[in-house]
């Protein structure tokens, strides 16, 4: 029996698919006692799980308005933790920046000002607004 190496994005996708069927069994009526006993795992396991296939179910819905509303033109809608890493979006966020719009209102400077934006961040950001029709202001 050969063994192959899997790839982290592999193990994630596995591991998604597993918490959305938890999820999935839960929503049927079974209780967190008798996930538990049934597939050998903890309790609180169970608990992360279902939690985590909440949460991979809202991002995927999540993922599939922002399409929609770049065609409906409400690109300055789309909220940016929605489509940015936690590191870049971060600063965006304490520095009350949340919204495309919002960020599309600065410049590269005011942008670097922020504490904890650095230029990496602000290739992300640029990467992330071209996708969407959007730019920084000059």
């Amino acid at each position: 029996m050969k063994l192959t190496k899997l790839s982290q994005k592999e193990i994630n996708m596995a591991a998604s698919k597993r918490a959305k069927a938890i999820l999935k069994l839960q929503r049927g009526g079974m209780g967190v006692k008798e996930l538990s006993v049934r597939l050998g795992i903890s309790k609180t396991r169970i608990r992360q799980l279902i939690e985590k296939g909440k949460r991979i179910i809202k991002d995927e819905q999540d993922r599939k308005m922002i399409p929609k509303m770049i065609a409906s033109g409400k690109i300055g809608e789309i909220l940016l933790g929605d489509v940015l890493p936690t590191r870049v979006f971060n600063p965006l966020y304490n520095a009350n920046i949340n919204t495309v719009e919002n960020v599309s209102k600065k410049t590269e400077r005011e942008l670097l000002r922020c504490r904890n934006f650095g230029k990496g961040s602000l290739r992300e950001l640029k990467k992330t607004l071209r996708r969407f029709g959007a730019h920084l202001q000059d």
